[in-house]
């Protein structure tokens, strides 16, 4: 994935809006819903190709960044050997991303660092793990949210 500038400034130079692309699946869309204003998001459905939205534009005071604290699924899921987990921040600030296995031990710690306001991308390489349900935890000094995923083997 690299950072791909979707959104200029009238000067045509100063970035207002970037979104690093991870590794690309199958069969998945990633876009903005609705209407290209919000935070970025996978759908369920697909679009094959097709704009999410006609046309879009940004008004004066309109957000640049996240509005809120939101931990995604990760995709794919079930996987093997890797995933893929996206959370966004609304500001500035320290962020643990940690897998436990169902008997709440810590198995990998993936991030312990300050991240800056937007949507953030991480992969999980899950390689030496034995198949099973797992759980990544997402720890901020305001809030900790905790989702749950499968590795096949």
């Amino acid at each position: 994935g690299s950072d791909v500038l979707l959104i200029t400034a009238a000067d045509s130079v100063t970035g207002l809006d970037f979104y690093d692309f991870g590794l690309q699946q199958p069969e998945m869309s990633e876009g903005r819903n609705p209407d290209g204003f919000s935070i970025w998001e996978f759908f369920d459905e697909p679009t094959r190709g097709e704009s999410n939205v006609t046309t879009s534009s940004v008004g004066k005071n309109q957000p640049v960044f996240p509005l809120e604290y939101a931990l995604r699924q990760n995709y794919p899921n079930p996987f093997n050997p890797a995933t893929t987990i996206l959370f966004s921040l609304p500001a500035r600030q320290r962020v643990r991303l940690t897998i436990f296995n169902t008997l709440g031990q810590r198995v990998e710690h993936l991030v312990d660092d300050v991240y800056n306001a937007g949507t953030h991308v991480v992969t999980w390489q899950a390689k030496m793990m034995p198949g099973g349900v797992y759980f990544y935890q997402l720890k901020t000094s305001s809030r900790t949210v905790t989702r749950k995923m499968v590795l096949l083997r």
